[in-house]
């Protein structure tokens, strides 16, 4: 584990000073500090625990931003290290005030939730088509910001292409079934899931009779919980399970399609 003294002097040797830490967790630590050569507001993610797996998500994670940094959609990495003594990765800073959380939720108008659920949709879809699943999406994952969003937290993805079809798709339904959870527990406006796997799958043959008595319109409720079936065996009457990437875009075009019903116009929402 390294000690706070060596955080500091690995980081100011990437220029990136006034660093202070934030949390302590008992996986990882947790610093804001500067980068002196842009100065801007960075986020630095230690890592404390050398477990095998532990060690291999933040290594995953670290090569996740390494290769879609600077794309819209994701944070800017600032400096990292994968090799010993220190593990750590510093990307500029994101406005926690813009996190979606349950509560801000319960501010925001019906179109524009409809509008953060189409960016997010369109973030998964092309994250996918990227040849890659997330696999931990939650709220406190997802950042939307005035304009877009933003979606942290690596560890757990999965590279898709090569992989045998089935697999493939088992992966890609982490995503969709979570963006089921997040939009509409965002409709809602307060938690209603846990979102690590499997406890939210158990945990949604216990919802399912709540969220069918929930008075959102239709279509956009069968929309909402073909998402929901996408890895659990209860799939409702009528409905069919959403499994693969092209079924995340056909859900993009069904709830742009609703948008568009109720006098929305799509092309405005972030991107």
């Amino acid at each position: 584990m390294a000690g706070h003294e060596r955080v500091i002097e690995e980081l100011g040797k990437c220029n990136i000073v006034e660093v202070r830490r934030v949390a302590a967790r008992p996986l990882n630590e947790c610093y804001v500090g500067t980068d002196l050569h842009r100065n801007r507001s960075v986020f630095v993610k230690v890592l404390r625990s050398h477990i095998g797996d532990v060690q291999r998500n933040f290594l995953n994670e670290i090569a996740v931003l390494r290769t879609f940094t600077g794309r819209p959609g994701f944070p800017n990495l600032v400096a990292a290290s994968s090799e010993p003594p220190l593990y750590y990765h510093a990307c500029d800073l994101i406005n926690h005030n813009d996190c979606l959380t349950t509560e801000q939720t319960k501010e925001w108008a019906f179109p524009d939730i409809l509008y953060r659920a189409a960016a997010l949709a369109k973030w998964i879809a092309g994250f996918h088509n990227a040849g890659y699943a997330h696999r931990d999406l939650s709220p406190d994952h997802v950042f939307f910001l005035e304009r877009g969003v933003i979606v942290i937290d690596f560890g757990m993805t999965k590279a898709t292409g090569g992989l045998p079809v089935e697999k493939a798709r088992c992966y890609k339904g982490y995503d969709l079934q979570a963006f089921g959870m997040i939009v509409w527990e965002m409709l809602a406006g307060y938690p209603i899931f846990a979102y690590r796997q499997p406890e939210a799958t158990r945990q949604l043959v216990t919802e399912i009779s709540i969220l069918t008595d929930m008075p959102f319109p239709e279509p956009l409720r069968a929309v909402l919980l073909r998402c929901l079936c996408s890895r659990s065996d209860i799939t409702p009457a009528g409905l069919l399970p959403y499994r693969s990437c092209d079924c995340v875009g056909e859900t993009l075009c069904e709830l742009e399609s609703f948008m568009r019903a109720v006098g929305l116009h799509t092309a405005d929402a972030a991107r």
